[in-house]
């Protein structure tokens, strides 16, 4: 991966060959968590998001493989390789990895939900001018998921996440590509740019960076599958 790109690695966590022998990619903090979710396939992803990412991680920066995360001040993950920058979003059972070389990324995926009262969330945590044009979009619940999964990769990229208030800006002020547009915040963004992506026919997905990169995407099982063939 060159300066200048971004992969995003995309993965179903229920087709990878996990097992109990795989916690052992698992620091003891994220042990406590692993333990802690109450659903079977919550657990299963978590240590799945976990597994990928710092395999992963050895593939770009030779990161050993039980490398612990660091944390920001905001709480957003790194690791102590700082020229080497993920994020992860998982959602409806599947789960997105974004990897770039010294730039700041933020990724986001969400299940579309039939029955979700999005009119009341939009009215929360939209600015006036997201609200407006979902109100004159002629698919208000795909408008809604397209806005959501903008800001929430936007937040992500950016670092603050959810200490950003997210009704005082907005994502809607150009198609694929937008910059992000300060509404009534004293401080400014750094430079970055919006791309929308799908996921299967019932995930809607998004991703933020900075300016001139080039995006790619792949398959977690494709890699491995080619790994096995070369063996």
């Amino acid at each position: 991966m060159s300066i200048g790109e971004i992969h995003v690695w995309a993965a179903c966590p229920s087709t990878l060959p996990l097992d109990s022998v795989h916690r052992a990619f698992l620091i003891e903090e994220e042990k406590a968590r692993f333990s802690r979710f109450h659903f079977e396939r919550d657990r299963w992803t978590f240590l799945a998001g976990r597994v990928v990412t710092r395999t992963l991680a050895h593939h770009y920066a030779g990161a050993s493989p039980d490398t612990a995360f660091r944390y920001s001040t905001y709480g957003k993950p790194h690791f102590p390789n700082a020229a080497l920058q993920f994020n992860i979003s998982h959602s409806g059972g599947c789960l997105v990895v974004a990897f770039t070389r010294g730039k700041l990324i933020g990724i986001d995926i969400e299940e579309i939900r039939p029955g979700l009262e999005f009119e009341r969330l939009a009215k929360r945590f939209f600015s006036e001018r997201e609200q407006v044009a979902l109100k004159q979009s002629q698919d208000a619940a795909s408008q809604f998921y397209q806005i959501w999964t903008r800001k929430e990769a936007f937040i992500k990229a950016d670092g603050r996440g959810v200490n950003l208030p997210l009704e005082r800006f907005s994502v809607v002020e150009g198609t694929d590509g937008a910059q992000v547009c300060t509404m009534d915040l004293a401080e400014k963004f750094p430079p970055l740019v919006l791309h929308d992506f799908l996921f299967g026919p019932l995930i809607k997905g998004a991703i933020c960076h900075s300016p001139a990169q080039t995006v790619k995407f792949f398959r977690y099982e494709q890699m491995l599958l080619d790994h096995l063939i070369e063996q």
